[in-house]
């Protein structure tokens, strides 16, 4: 949560700041809901991998690595929901 709290205050638009700030209570349950899926190790390595491309300030590998990271975020909650779908059509 810390990093992408960091990330969202540091990005310097206010819009998406203010905007971030108001859907926070859904963005950390569907944050809960990815980390069930995704091991803690490869959203360190994600995380990193953001970090190395701001360092660079390389706008293209930015978009990659976020994209990549929020890719893999949908997926898994995606897949969570559908289990949970799922198991209610069986019980």
């Amino acid at each position: 949560k810390k990093f992408h709290d960091l990330l969202s205050q540091n990005c310097g638009n206010k819009k998406l700041i203010e905007l971030l700030a108001n859907l926070q209570e859904q963005i950390h349950w569907l944050r809960n809901i990815s980390l069930k899926r995704i091991t803690f190790a490869g959203s360190v390595k994600e995380h990193l991998a953001i970090i190395e491309a701001l360092k660079k300030n390389d706008e293209e590998l930015i978009n990659k690595v976020l994209l990549q990271h929020l890719e893999r975020a949908k997926k898994s909650s995606l897949a969570e929901i559908n289990s949970w779908s799922n198991t209610s059509k069986i019980g």
